[in-house]
């Protein structure tokens, strides 16, 4: 009777230090690939800081001459769009992930 727990202490050993195994491989990986990640250019910080102010300036023009109904709501939609679309073109143009 003592010998099968044993043999069970055995098995799922093997299991622990066969996934401890795979685990340590994927660590290894991931660290390889964020050593060969690419830096994103300076200019592109001054582009993010100063893109909500444009936007928001463009904002104003467009709710004052178009359609002074337009709301702040409005202006935050229009935000996540250029962000998502902004994040697309960075990733296929510059390979760089905003986020």
């Amino acid at each position: 009777m003592m010998m099968q727990p044993l043999a069970a202490h055995a098995d799922v050993a093997d299991a622990v230090s066969s996934t401890a195994a795979d685990a340590t491989q994927a660590v290894t990986k991931a660290a390889d690939a964020a050593a060969n990640t690419v830096d994103a250019p300076q200019w592109l910080g001054y582009v993010v800081i100063l893109t909500p102010i444009i936007l928001y300036a463009i904002f104003n023009v467009y709710r004052s001459q178009a359609n002074p109904r337009a709301k702040f709501t409005d202006f935050l939609f229009i935000c996540a769009g250029v962000a998502v679309v902004a994040n697309l073109v960075s990733i296929l143009v510059f390979k760089v992930r905003l986020f």
